[in-house]
């Protein structure tokens, strides 16, 4: 995705909300602190096993996962033990140790990755783009209309995201699946990494399963900003373009976001939000502020 583009944030106004605004710094969560039931969720499938990839397999598991010193004959008694049970009994045991397995680093990965949430403009409408104009937006993360949107520079977003915090940074947009079914992560990736102990093409699958939500998620145009470390997250002030209050939000919290966004420069505008009179749409209004004694609102 280019950096030149723009991206925004929908906040409910709380307390909370106002501080990260203040004190210039992002929240970044976890997975399973996001309001998604399916969130990170992923189908494991063992299509393509073969039984020769499940006996090589099955012979490393033993080798360095345990005490065994003929890990060979081991996984031979294992092989003729499960076969007596049907035709798909050895494949049947192995498949579900590997999904077992799988399920495990799937859930590491998934409580260890840190997330924050933007929605990208799709430029439809040149004064009021989506998400601006996407009143379920408003609806679900600003506090049902009370609450005030942030318009960041992506690219400064990111670079100054990365300048002024350890670990990593890293970017996804999300992909919205259509006909209904979960990300799909391989049994026989899973046993092709393990034997090679490289498991790079193993963690970009289950990154993408973490980057896929249903359909019905898409009015959001979600891109999401993945890092190591969960929590605030600092970024500078030039990143912000604009703020969009919405016109039931408190009179104090307006005045308070007016006078945070003019302490951080001259750059950031600041938008009342308001409901049209015969239409289901919005209209902005910007807040004027004097240059003399900087009062706003």
């Amino acid at each position: 995705m280019p950096d030149l583009i723009t991206v925004f944030k929908f906040r409910e106004g709380n307390v909370r909300d106002l501080d990260a605004f203040f004190n210039d710094y992002l929240w970044f969560s976890s997975l399973g602190a996001l309001n998604d039931p399916y969130e990170g969720f992923a189908h494991f499938y063992s299509e393509g096993v073969t039984d020769g990839l499940r006996v090589e397999f099955l012979k490393k598991v033993y080798a360095t996962e345990s005490e065994e010193k003929n890990p060979e004959k081991v996984v031979q008694d294992l092989y003729m033990e499960h076969l007596e049970k049907g035709e798909n009994g050895f494949a049947d045991y192995v498949d579900g140790q590997a999904i077992a397995y799988l399920r495990d680093f799937h859930e590491a990965q998934r409580d260890e990755i840190a997330v924050y949430s933007l929605s990208v403009s799709r430029g439809d409408d040149e004064q009021m783009p989506s998400p601006l104009n996407n009143m379920q937006m408003w609806a679900h993360y600003a506090g049902g209309f009370k609450g005030f949107c942030i318009e960041f520079d992506y690219g400064r977003l990111l670079k100054s995201l990365k300048e002024k915090n350890a670990g990593k940074i890293a970017t996804s947009p999300i992909h919205y699946a259509d006909d209904q079914r979960l990300p799909r992560v391989s049994v026989k990736q899973l046993m092709e990494s393990y034997l090679s102990d490289e498991h790079g093409a193993l963690s970009i699958e289950i990154l993408k399963a973490f980057a896929t939500k249903q359909y019905s998620w898409a009015y959001e145009n979600e891109v999401r900003v993945l890092g190591d470390v969960q929590g605030k997250m600092f970024f500078d002030p030039s990143c912000i373009r604009a703020i969009y209050v919405a016109s039931p939000m408190p009179e104090w919290s307006k005045t308070f976001l007016c006078a945070a966004a003019s302490s951080k420069g001259s750059h950031i505008k600041v938008y009342d939000v308001g409901l049209h009179s015969e239409f289901y749409q919005f209209g902005i209004r910007e807040i004027l502020r004097t240059d003399e004694d900087d009062e706003v609102c």
